[in-house]
């Protein structure tokens, strides 16, 4: 995308985001977006820093286009994808997927993030590695997919949303780097 040629309401909502402010136990980077979903994306990777908690990443994914798409309703559509190492209770928990999803619309209702068609998956993973592999162990992860329409242009509030379900995945706590009120 060519800044120069991004209608005004792509640009404001980006815009938006400038403010971003995160604990230092969060990076974030802006990343290439991927191509040809919408007319116009941006992305933005969070990253927990390792020495605060456990791995997890997120990707926010801002795409807009002007004439919008079916199930969009609207011009924007944000993509969500947050990934995080967890202990193994809670992949074994049959209801781990429900919880995980419950703990995204907690995320945006609690960052004042408004949303209209949301969509997604919560994916639970336990892996065990052998042979070679072995001295891996076995490994726990969490991961929830979802995009959604924010009813505004103002995405600051849906960053923080996932930045907070990140901190959370990934096990942080005010003590140890993450949010207050974590």
């Amino acid at each position: 995308m060519t800044v120069a040629t991004a209608p005004a309401a792509f640009l404001e909502a980006l815009e938006s985001l400038r403010p971003l402010r995160l604990p230092s136990s969060i990076n974030v980077d802006e990343v290439e977006a991927p191509a040809n979903i919408a007319p116009f994306s941006a992305a933005m990777r969070f990253s927990i820093a390792a020495e605060f908690a456990n791995p997890a990443s997120a990707f926010l994914v801002v795409l807009y286009d002007p004439a919008s798409q079916p199930g969009w309703q609207g011009p924007f559509r944000l993509v969500a994808h947050i990934h995080g190492a967890v202990e193994e209770d809670l992949v074994t928990d049959p209801l781990a997927g429900q919880v995980a999803w419950s703990w995204l619309h907690s995320a945006l209702f609690d960052a004042g993030a408004g949303y209209r068609a949301v969509a997604g998956t919560a994916t639970r993973v336990q892996s065990q590695s052998f042979g070679d592999l072995a001295v891996r162990g076995s490994r726990s992860e969490l991961e929830v997919r979802a995009s959604w329409s924010p009813v505004t242009a103002d995405l600051l509030p849906h960053a923080h949303a996932v930045a907070h379900l990140l901190a959370f995945i990934a096990g942080l706590t005010e003590t140890t780097g993450g949010f207050v009120g974590s």
